[in-house]
């Protein structure tokens, strides 16, 4: 009932004051607090100047967006210097102006929208179904792609003028850095600054022959990738550059290619080739990823292997399932949490979606301090030795849940949206089924048909025999009858005999 009630509150047609200014304002730009010329709520009283964090997101469950600004605000040393940009959809505005008002003191937030740049990014990016990829459909968002066109977003936002230079976060992350410092790094020349991965190679996320048909030079398989979770973009260089329609090429490429481009992701892939390997790496500190990846891949579960496990420590003390066909480790295990400035919730396994998907699926493991408090911990903790120090691990999630209280949770989870996926998990079941159903009684009709048919040509075969056999019958019956020839006594005719005589009278001569 609580969460029912939370959630009620404040769903737009419960907020008709900010639902209905919104709509009367101009579609772009950013939003307007109770109808101020400022469309813009927090504060701006800080000592340095402003940091611009930018999260773009259409994911009606709030609580991702929360934990991801609410750890960034925690961790800083300076939070009114912050102002972070909320990109999303026109009519998602005003749910997202209420709640986040509600939830966040002290800081600047500005929501930005512009259905026509979303237009625009939706053409270009249709979800491309191929059994050969494993892109999910969510990645298909217009928002996993609106940082791209942040100069459309914020044409009209406060402080434009100084947003030389964003801070973009991916909204599944838990912040334990000051983001300040990023603001700070000299990218040398750079557009983007980003953490590299080399544990995921070109070879692992391009389909390397189909790229080269559209690039002279190629790209090199063993080149490490770059993680966006969270990257720095000097946002002058990137329109002097033209970074945005280089991304769009390999977009629409990538809608219209006869076979797939790509393996993995789909805003990542676009930007990596964009970028073309002009970045400045950051700090990995910055970015501990793919916190929410089921299975270690196999570079990933070598460099896990080389810390010094044994089977007996990895199978009884940490319960990690080890494919001896492909070295690859099952669930994911983390080395690099217990100093990273960033949490990165990367992959299918989102921590506030747990209840969900932790039934079926093992849970990812992350190495962890060993005096870290984690209150109202729900999953279990796994103590291992390793060079004669104890180590600590806990399932992942749980580093994320600590940030959300309860009243958080409920107010900010989309109660009708987890009704939706359920009704549509049963919608698709019940398809699934009669689909099911149809072509059991497809393949039941073709095989009566095929049955009927063989019937049918056996009988038209009989019935030819039959005919043939008639028609010889009748054939035999119009043939003349021959004479009658009286037998001889000893079964000879008079032919017979008379080839006997003439036969004698010859011997005779």
């Amino acid at each position: 009932g609580l969460c029912f009630a939370a959630w009620h509150l404040h769903t737009p047609q419960h907020d008709a004051g900010v639902g209905g200014q919104l709509r009367a304002n101009s579609n772009r730009g950013a939003t307007a607090a109770k109808g101020s010329a400022g469309r813009a709520w927090g504060s701006h009283h800080a000592l340095g100047p402003p940091v611009h964090i930018v999260l773009c997101t259409d994911d009606t469950d709030l609580r991702a967006l929360l934990v991801a600004i609410k750890t960034a605000i925690a961790t800083a040393e300076d939070p009114r210097r912050f102002v972070f940009h909320v990109v999303t959809a026109t009519e998602l505005a005003p749910l997202f102006d209420a709640l986040l008002r509600l939830h966040v003191k002290g800081v600047t937030v500005q929501i930005h929208h512009d259905p026509q740049v979303e237009a625009r990014i939706k053409a270009m990016v249709p979800y491309k179904a191929a059994s050969s990829t494993t892109v999910r459909a969510g990645l298909a968002s217009p928002f996993n792609f609106a940082s791209f066109f942040l100069h459309d977003y914020f044409s009209e936002a406060i402080d434009a003028k100084s947003l030389d230079k964003v801070i973009v976060l991916d909204t599944d992350v838990v912040v334990r850095g000051d983001l300040a410092e990023l603001l700070d790094v000299d990218l040398a020349g750079q557009a983007v600054a980003a953490v590299k991965d080399c544990k995921t190679r070109y070879e692992d996320v391009f389909n390397l022959p189909e790229i080269a048909k559209f690039s002279s030079s190629g790209l090199e398989p063993r080149e490490c990738v770059l993680q966006r979770g969270v990257h720095v973009v000097d946002v002058l260089r990137w329109r002097e550059r033209d970074l945005a329609s280089k991304v769009e090429v390999w977009l629409r490429r990538f809608r219209d290619a006869e076979d797939i481009l790509w393996h993995e992701g789909f805003a990542q892939p676009a930007w990596l080739l964009a970028v073309d390997g002009s970045y400045k790496e950051l700090d990995p500190l910055w970015n501990c990823y793919n916190l929410g990846k089921p299975t270690s891949n196999y570079e990933e579960a070598a460099a896990v292997r080389r810390m010094g496990f044994d089977h007996k420590a990895l199978l009884y003390d940490l319960t990690i399932a080890l494919s001896k066909k492909y070295g690859t480790m099952k669930p994911f295990v983390s080395t690099c949490a217990p100093a990273a400035k960033l949490l990165h919730f990367s992959g299918e396994l989102k921590p506030w979606l747990a209840e969900v998907w932790l039934p079926r699926t093992p849970a990812p493991v992350c190495f962890i301090p060993l005096d870290l408090k984690i209150p109202n911990r729900t999953g279990p903790e796994y103590m291992t030795v390793l060079h004669g120090e104890t180590q600590r691990l806990v399932r992942c999630y749980e580093l994320w849940w600590v940030h959300l209280n309860i009243d958080e949770d409920c107010s900010l989870k989309d109660l009708e949206k987890e009704w939706v996926e359920d009704e549509q998990m049963w919608h698709d079941e019940l398809k699934r089924d009669l689909k099911a159903k149809k072509e059991a009684a497809e393949l039941k009709k073709q095989e009566m048909e095929a049955k009927k048919k063989q019937e049918e040509e056996e009988a038209e075969k009989a019935k030819k025999e039959g005919k043939s056999k008639e028609d010889d019958a009748q054939k035999k019956a119009q043939e003349p009858e021959p004479e009658d020839v009286q037998e001889s006594p000893d079964g000879f005719g008079d032919e017979d005999e008379e080839e006997d005589a003439s036969a004698g009278n010859d011997g005779e001569e």
